[in-house]
This record gives C-alpha cells, sequence and structure tokens, in this order.
C-alpha cells in the first residue's frame, strides 16, 4: 500500500500559506545580509 501525503483527507498543514512565504522571504533576506557581509569582510582585508 502506497501513501500519498498529498492525496490524504486528514492531511493538515502545519503552517499557513502566508505564514511559511514570510517565513521564506525572512530567510531569504538573512541570506543575502549574510553574503553582503562576507563580501564587505573580504574587501576590508
Amino acid at each position: 500500500m502506497i501513501f500519498n501525503s498529498y492525496s490524504h483527507p486528514n492531511r493538515a498543514a502545519f503552517v499557513s500559506v502566508s505564514d511559511a512565504l514570510q517565513l521564506m522571504l525572512d530567510f531569504g533576506s538573512f541570506v543575502v545580509v549574510l553574503i553582503l557581509l562576507v563580501v564587505e569582510l573580504i574587501k576590508f582585508f
């Protein structure tokens, strides 16, 4: 028997779509800031 989570009738989302998008945007901006910080440190030294 194959269990597919997408077709399961009782499947509940852990987070809402807006929360997931907000989390992805926050993480993406964090990664961009981290990369810019590394670039600035490399240029500084």
